[in-house]
């Protein structure tokens, strides 16, 4: 019996020292592996309309306008990636490991060390979470961070913030890329201007039977040879731009310029600067980015190619 009622006390005991440790200053709980996770930021993710990230010169700044995702030059953000990187901080939390604070520089944490740091702002600039990162932890996808208050490491789980600290700080890690697109299988008419010329359209087949209708072959509208099969290509190597980064300004004369209809409209202009090193510039509904050499010739080569009578 005696031993009963010392079993059930040293239960009692363990329980109440995890209780406590879970209650806390209600930030640290131990899960099955005997880790103490820590709470960093708590607060409701439709509340946040600003995510700041800054590491060094390199800065990134995205705010919610009209429950868009934006950067500070205008152009639409990776929606999906603001998304995740705030649902994250949300509810952010990370693990204690042992460490030596006078050891803080094999995590990127002592004072010399260059440190990431993300905030999240809610209406007013109300500071919603605030994390600081050092270095890139032992998987992908975590780091380590440390509060200001405390002496401790933590090691953040793998996640958008983690991720951070991996090096999505450029704008052109934050753009929304799929901004050129124009759904190629609605799309009816391509006008296009500038150095060449041309007006293409496609007409709209009735469907046999339970069919629908459908979109039938590109045909040109202007006199002239054209070639089908290489204006499918420039199609496709048109919606395919790879949009490198943002541009603050790209004022610029169009050298060619490209309206697609019937789709999503879409207008795309191939600016005649620069004309050197590897970058070209374009312009899509009026804001600048940057792509290759390579594939802002090949559209040029392709548009070429269909107004050249094939064999």
């Amino acid at each position: 019996m005696k031993q009963q009622y010392l079993l059930i006390v040293s239960g009692l005991a363990g329980v109440l020292l995890v209780a406590n440790l879970a209650t806390c200053e209600g930030e640290a709980e131990v899960n099955q592996l005997g880790q103490t996770a820590v709470t960093l930021s708590s607060f409701e993710a439709d509340k946040a309309r600003t995510i700041r990230i800054d590491k060094g010169e390199a800065k990134v700044e995205v705010t919610k306008q009209k429950d868009t995702w934006t950067l500070g030059t205008g152009h639409k953000a990776d929606q999906r990636k603001a998304k995740e990187l705030v649902d994250d901080l949300a509810k952010l939390s990370g693990e204690k490991r042992p460490a030596k604070m006078d050891q803080l520089d094999r995590y990127g944490l002592d004072e010399k060390s260059e440190k990431t740091i993300i905030k999240v702002l809610g209406e007013g600039d109300a500071v919603l979470a605030e994390v600081t990162l050092g270095k890139k932890g032992p998987d992908w996808g975590t780091a380590f961070t440390k509060r200001a208050d405390k002496d401790e490491v933590l090691l953040l789980n793998e996640g958008p913030a983690g991720r951070v600290a991996g090096g999505e700080l450029k704008l052109s890690a934050w753009i929304d890329s799929t901004v050129i697109r124009f759904k190629q299988d609605k799309t009816t008419s391509l006008k296009v201007s500038g150095v060449q010329t041309g007006e293409f359209s496609r007409p709209t087949v009735p469907g046999e039977g339970d069919a629908g209708p459908s979109l039938g072959d590109w045909k040109s509208l202007s006199a002239g040879p054209f070639n089908g099969e290489k204006f499918n290509s420039l199609m496709n190597r048109l919606d395919g731009l790879y949009l490198k980064a943002p541009l603050a300004t790209a004022e610029g004369e169009a050298k060619l310029t490209f309206k697609a209809s019937g789709g999503d409209d879409r207008t795309i202009e191939l600016l005649s600067q620069p004309e050197e090193g590897d970058d070209r510039w374009v312009r899509v509904d009026g804001l600048g980015y940057v792509v290759s050499k390579s594939s802002f010739e090949n559209v040029e080569k392709a548009l070429t190619e269909s107004l050249t009578a094939g064999e």
